[in-house]
């Protein structure tokens, strides 16, 4: 209860900071909006603190693991779906060439071209839309003592974690309205090792 009335009242306060901003529009909507995603956010983690905290039989720690690698293939969906909207793809050469050349440009180049503002805006939105993947690729191989070590499995993980972030940049080659830069796969990547992190923490909390 604590969590989601602060939750809540963080909600309120950036929308009540909006009133004061030209460029943004403050609505009460939103407020309720963002409180059903807290209360979302408290639920789920409450849920799964309580299953690593407990002791619960093995087949439970399984059906958390399949549960997770089902959430991992719908995030990475939802992920494609946000990033490669409107999927106008081609293949037209001079599309090619300029998209390739904005994927291996110098990292963070374009983000310096706009604001400090702008810039601090799209890196969180960045970090933020693959944060969730850390913490579900994390609950989706859980800790076996008779399996690989821990530093091998946490690995391969978060290497699984960039290779998606980095898949979706070069998808974003062959989009005329999308622009592609690796800069934003190591932004997601940061995003995804703190949640994993995170999630660790909660499982071995006892």
């Amino acid at each position: 209860g604590l969590a989601f009335a602060l939750g809540v009242a963080a909600v309120a306060l950036v929308e009540l900071a909006q009133v004061f901003v030209g460029s943004r529009f403050a609505d009460s909507t939103d407020i309720i909006t963002g409180s059903l995603g807290v209360l979302v956010g408290v639920a789920a983690t409450t849920a799964l603190t309580s299953r690593a905290t407990a002791s619960r039989p093995q087949h439970d720690v399984a059906g958390l693991a399949r549960f997770a690698r089902l959430g991992v293939v719908a995030w990475i969906i939802a992920l494609i779906t946000y990033h490669w909207n409107p999927f106008d793809f081609t293949s037209d050469a001079t599309r090619v060439t300029a998209g390739m050349h904005q994927l291996f440009s110098v990292p963070f180049y374009s983000y310096y071209q706009g604001s400090e503002f702008h810039a601090f805006t799209e890196m969180l939105r960045k970090a933020l839309l693959a944060a969730p993947l850390g913490a579900l690729l994390r609950l989706s191989w859980p800790r076996d003592p008779q399996g690989p070590p821990d530093s091998l499995k946490s690995f391969v993980l978060l290497s699984i974690g960039f290779c998606v972030l980095a898949t979706i940049e070069v998808g974003q080659v062959f989009l005329p309205t999308r622009t592609p830069d690796i800069t934003d796969s190591l932004i997601g990547e940061i995003g995804i090792m703190t949640t994993f992190w995170l999630a660790g923490r909660l499982l071995g909390l006892r």
